[in-house]
């Protein structure tokens, strides 16, 4: 590793390329290779990468799954394929407007 990374930098890499392995198992693996930390910091610097949402390895989160914001598989075809029908992309937000007040009153989301 880079002697000019800093014990940080060092920890995040080492548990990226580690995702399976603990604090004390990741200060072990630094330590052959020459960068002394305790279980403690790699602790902190893992859970850091958590808060800030950094990736570690899907084996060390777990399977998420696809976050809502992604849309379904020919949600995006289908979409282009309404505004093409309607003539444009205001005009394609208007009726879902409508489409939006209508079902409100009736009583819809």
């Amino acid at each position: 590793m880079a002697k000019s990374s800093s014990k940080s930098q060092l920890i995040r890499q080492a548990l990226l390329e580690n995702p399976g392995k603990g604090p004390s198992e990741v200060a072990e693996i630094l330590k052959s290779k020459g960068v002394v930390v305790s279980n403690a910091y790699v602790s902190v610097v893992k859970s850091t990468m958590k808060k800030k949402g950094r990736k570690l390895n899907r084996a060390a989160r777990g399977a998420q799954a696809a976050p809502k914001s992604q849309a379904a598989p020919g949600t995006v075809e289908a979409a282009a394929d309404f505004v093409s029908s309607v003539g444009s992309f205001e005009e394609a937000r208007a009726a879902l407007e409508k489409l939006q007040k209508i079902s409100q009153m009736l009583g819809g989301r």
